[in-house]
């Protein structure tokens, strides 16, 4: 009886023994927990003209609140199918170092909570389909001394960080991420025409290393503001550095199929601001006095007519 009563003692107390090493056992599973963080790849500018250059704006942070270190943080990225890699801008990473020979690798060293690690990776874009996507993906070892760090290393994560690109091949749109050398001009291919293309748009950028959009929409695509009464052509859509504002101002030249005559222009800013321009530049460049709202030059070459706009700020412009 006694040596029953023992063996039913010594289970128990085995049972017991056994689910405190499993609950003892519970902080390892935090030890392959992946660390918090913030992670994306912003594409300058957000849609681009099929064979144009694209640039990725690239950022890797830990959570302020986040008790892990990174002991080593490295980047990755294939260059897809029909996109070349042209490398960084400016030539390194924020911390660390990267190689551009056909794929992206960098190494970034050690990161901890607050740390952000930020490049800028230019590509050129395929000359054909609706998109490009980047697989960019983040990726960590662990600490080399074992448990000694009690689980404040993060073990093995990776953080998967697609770059995607629109690619818009309409003759009404043109978009590139502007790199020294390139020129500042961006615009529309398609020649003027009655019916094809009676509107283009061409925008002097106002410095390189920037994304650059402009475009055409149809006249009734947004209703003509009030305080000009009457709208006409198509709207001229331009985008530039996500919205910047400079204050030195920069031209757009407008192109119309056939003689506009005398003509004013209106201006909607982002922000839904309207500009009446009503006012001729007296040089141009015109000086700074003429920047706000801006004003305007005509101009005409084989019957069409052309409009040098002052402004300062993107939004989209129509005449009036």
């Amino acid at each position: 009886m006694f040596r029953n009563r023992l063996s039913r003692v010594l289970a128990s107390l085995g049972i017991s023994l056994s689910l405190a090493l499993t609950a003892l056992a519970g902080p390892a599973v935090i030890l392959g927990a992946q660390a918090s963080a913030i992670h994306t790849a912003t594409a300058l500018p957000g849609a681009v003209s099929p064979g144009a250059k694209v640039a990725f704006d690239i950022s890797f942070a830990l959570a302020e609140d986040e008790t892990s270190n990174l002991a080593q943080l490295y980047l990755t990225a294939v260059t897809p199918d029909g996109a070349t890699l042209l490398g960084l801008e400016p030539g390194d990473p924020s911390q660390g170092s990267c190689t551009t020979d056909v794929d992206l690798s960098c190494s970034f060293g050690a990161v901890g909570p607050g740390v952000e690690v930020t490049l800028r990776v230019v590509y050129r874009t395929p000359t054909t389909g609706s998109s490009m996507t980047v697989p960019f993906n983040f990726n960590t070892t662990g600490a080399t001394s074992g448990n000694a760090d009690k689980g404040k290393h993060s073990h093995g994560d990776s953080y998967a960080t697609p770059g995607i690109v629109d690619l818009n091949g309409s003759g009404d749109f043109a978009g590139e991420y502007i790199q020294g050398g390139d020129g500042l001009q961006v615009f529309d291919s398609q020649a003027l025409h009655n019916r094809r293309n009676p509107q283009s748009t061409l925008v002097n950028a106002p410095e390189d290393s920037i994304g650059v959009t402009v475009g055409e929409v149809a006249g009734s695509t947004f209703p003509c503001p009030t305080e000009a009464g009457t709208c006409f052509g198509q709207w001229s859509i331009i985008s530039i550095n996500d919205g910047a504002e400079y204050p030195g101002g920069f031209s757009v030249v407008l192109g119309y199929k056939g003689n506009i005559g005398n003509a004013t222009f209106v201006h909607v800013l982002d922000n839904g601001d309207v500009e009446l321009i009503e006012d001729e530049c007296t040089a141009d460049p015109p000086p700074a006095s003429e920047m706000d709202p801006g004003c305007f030059l005509i101009s005409s070459s084989n019957g069409d007519s052309f409009v040098t706009l002052w402004l300062t700020q993107n939004g989209r412009v129509s005449g009036n």
